[in-house]
């Protein structure tokens, strides 16, 4: 099972340019954001100082399944939508920052009472273009669209999983954000060095066909939240 996760994990591994030496000069490079941060733990993880390090921190948290890290990036209004039909509720509302989190859960720790948690996570991002938030009433210095084509191939105990479509992170910064309770609680302040990621729009149309061989299941992303919510 590790061999073939293995081989899933590199034939999905393209990853945006920039990201596979030492140059940070790219602004695209998910690389970003390696400097000492102190609302940040030592742990590896990119500190979120600019629009490309936010969704490389998104990225580094699914690939590491870390809950706890997760809730930093997300702000108190944070929303994931999809555009597929889920369901209306889903559709209208989509998941708010406290059902992301408790997805987070339980994908990687937990499982709920359908599925088990993750194995293995592999979290791709391609094609990522940084573009001006353009919203009605939106601050274009404050705000920023990360947009970006996410592979993800999940392994559980029992099933595999392989997702791909085009996501669009809507990023805050800072002193523009509605930082948590939790966070505030934990020193982190309103500042102009540190992004949020205050929206995710899964721009995924169509599911894909399910395999014709294969153990591994062809999904877009709102299925998956569906499934571990």
């Amino acid at each position: 099972m590790r061999t073939r996760f293995i081989a899933l994990l590199l034939a999905t591994a393209v990853i945006v340019p920039g990201c596979s030496n030492d140059d940070d000069s790219s602004p695209t490079s998910l690389s970003l954001g390696q400097a000492f941060d102190p609302e940040a733990p030592r742990d590896g993880s990119p500190v979120p100082n600019s629009p490309e390090a936010a969704v490389a921190l998104v990225q580094w948290c699914w690939n590491h399944e870390a809950v706890g890290r997760y809730a930093d990036v997300l702000v108190d209004d944070f929303r994931f939508h999809c555009q597929i039909d889920s369901g209306s509720t889903f559709r209208e509302l989509g998941l708010q920052r406290d059902d992301e989190l408790e997805f987070a859960r339980h994908l990687f720790v937990t499982g709920n009472d359908y599925v088990a948690p993750a194995a293995r996570v592999a979290f791709v991002l391609d094609s990522v273009v940084v573009l001006p938030d353009m919203r009605p009433g939106k601050d274009s210095d404050s705000r920023r669209v990360v947009s970006s084509v996410v592979t993800l191939v999940i392994e559980t105990r029992s099933e595999n999983y392989r997702l791909r479509g085009r996501s669009r992170f809507y990023v805050v910064r800072a002193d523009s954000a509605s930082i948590p309770a939790d966070l505030r609680a934990r020193g982190f302040r309103p500042n102009t060095h540190r992004w949020y990621v205050q929206a995710w729009e899964d721009e995924s149309s169509t599911r894909l066909e399910p395999p014709r061989r294969g153990p591994t299941r062809n999904k877009v992303l709102c299925d998956l939240k569906i499934l571990y919510r």
